[in-house]
């Protein structure tokens, strides 16, 4: 005899769309260890590669000797920039080639690749490639490498700032000489990297019969990747497939074509069988791009009311060893005004050429940056003029009836209701009864603190 079902009470919000709980029915398969990622495929006849990455931060690349290498048994070929340059099909990732040939500007940056029967031989003879170095002075904070005379990444460019905009509006200089306070701070936000759990790996198979290749890759932008490897390759798109199985996080840094996907794929046509490269967690921390890593000279321009007349910024953007700006950058200077109407602006973004790995848009995008900076500089500027820094963000956010807002540096903010959204996240903390125990405990008499009111 069977037992009853247990009794059950039916939750309304498990169906009623916002604020609702729904059962997640895409994720059983993983909680069951059943999830397929690109490193779980395997292909018949299946080669590995191994990148041979430089130790130093900045040198020239006077010579690659893979004797050693090529003499173990199961490596199948070591290519190097010097095969590279007479592939065919080989062509430049924007204005570099996937293996430098000249020198190396970040730890790192891979300079070789080996290809072997198995995943740990192609190791060992990454291992045993020998290049040989000359150091070079190497630069990595954005200040320096602005400096006359600072280790120059790019022979072919006139310095290391590499990409630059600037805007001012007619009345700053006046509402700043009007100001009853103007705030000057310097922030930095550090560099990170995006590491999801999955590394990045790919897997490349050309099929010489019918002239086309398929590459399963960890990533979220098959389509942007699909284009550039036939662009890359010199093959026409319409012969090239790209898969995204399972991908065990990205956070941004899998986005794009990094070196990485057109070498494999480059291996995988010169070799006629497929080829397989999964990413070491070392390997991901010292070379998938890195997000953030800007430095910040901003200034407020307040009444003494709290009411934001203008704001300055410059903002040095570390770009590690790339040769060009990126979404990230752009996104700081399009909103360090972020949710303020705040129309009197002057914000200089520049692009800096570091050694350090390349950069790209990471988890926040530039807005993270802004956010963080043009915020704390409100809480200073809170401070300075005795008032709740609420008080002053209720006093300077872009009103309802404002939107869709354009501001100043070209963004447009659609929509909003931000003090609304502050007052009730306010009422939600307790926020004046917490403003009050705060009070309490910074009075003289409790020996805590000088009586300061806090931000």
């Amino acid at each position: 005899m069977s037992s009853p079902a247990p009794h059950t009470t039916h939750d309304p919000r498990l169906t009623t769309g916002i604020g609702a709980s729904p059962r997640r029915k895409e994720t059983e398969r993983f909680v069951q260890g059943a999830g397929k990622y690109t490193d779980d495929i395997q292909l018949p006849n299946m080669a590995y590669a191994a990148f041979v990455r430089s130790f130093v931060a900045h040198a020239l690349i006077k010579g690659i000797n893979a004797k050693d290498a090529l003499a173990l048994p199961g490596v199948l070929g070591v290519l190097t920039p010097t095969e590279l340059l007479t592939a065919s099909g080989a062509q430049p990732i924007g204005r570099r080639l996937p293996l430098p040939a000249d020198k190396v500007r970040h730890v790192g940056e891979a300079v070789a690749v080996v290809v072997a029967e198995t995943r740990y031989t192609a190791q060992d003879g990454a291992s045993a490639v020998f290049v040989d170095y000359e150091s070079l002075p190497a630069v990595t904070d954005v200040e320096k490498a602005i400096e006359p005379g600072s280790p120059q990444l790019y022979d072919d460019s006139p310095s290391n700032i590499i990409h630059q905009m600037h805007i001012k509006t007619d009345d700053l200089d006046k509402v700043f000489a009007e100001a009853d306070l103007v705030v000057s701070e310097r922030f930095q936000t550090q560099r990170l990297s995006g590491a999801p759990m999955e590394p990045r790996a790919i897997l490349a198979s050309y099929d010489p019969i019918a002239d086309e290749l398929t590459m399963w890759c960890s990533s979220s932008a098959v389509s942007t990747t699909r284009m550039r490897l036939a662009d890359v390759l010199g093959i026409p798109e319409t012969r090239v497939r790209v898969i995204a199985p399972d991908v065990g996080g990205n956070f941004g840094s899998k986005n794009g074509l990094y070196p990485e996907d057109f070498l494999v794929a480059h291996l995988s046509r010169a070799f006629k069988r497929p080829v397989k490269w999964a990413e070491t967690r070392t390997e991901h921390l010292a070379v998938a791009r890195h997000g953030r890593g800007q430095t910040h000279y901003i200034q407020l321009a307040l009444r003494k009311d709290g009411r934001i007349l203008g704001l300055k910024d410059r903002i040095l953007g570390d770009m590690g060893a790339s040769q060009g700006a990126n979404v990230s950058l752009t996104a700081s200077f399009l909103y360090m005004t972020g949710s303020y109407d705040v129309q009197q602006v002057e914000v200089e973004a520049i692009g800096v050429a570091t050694n350090k790995c390349a950069h790209g848009p990471v988890r926040g995008i530039g807005k993270a940056d802004a956010a963080l900076v043009t915020e704390r500089t409100i809480d200073v500027a809170a401070r300075r003029l005795g008032l709740d820094p609420a008080e002053v963000r209720l006093k300077n956010f872009v009103p309802p009836e404002a939107f869709p807002y354009h501001t100043p540096t070209g963004a447009v903010l659609d929509s909003g209701r931000y003090g609304d959204a502050l007052r009730r996240a306010m009422e939600l903390a307790g926020y004046d009864e917490l403003r009050r125990e705060q009070a309490r405990r910074v009075a003289p008499e409790s020996g805590v603190g000088s009586g300061e009111s806090a931000t």
